[in-house]
């Protein structure tokens, strides 16, 4: 039996399939993207630091 209450359980299916595979690709991105942002801040925390030498070093002259 296909159907149960009136609802097409194998389209039912079909639909959280799809849904699944959608959410799975969005988290994807979603990791690429936190990942690239990280590399991003440890980038920015270098310079910062580079940055506050210079300026510590010159305070200090």
């Amino acid at each position: 039996m296909a159907e149960k209450n009136g609802v097409d359980v194998g389209q039912t299916q079909a639909a959280l399939l799809k849904k699944i595979e959608e959410l799975t690709l969005y988290t994807i991105g979603q990791d690429k993207k936190v990942s690239e942002q990280k590399a991003e801040i440890g980038l920015l925390k270098d310079r910062l630091e580079r940055l506050e030498r210079l300026l510590t070093n010159q305070a200090g002259k």
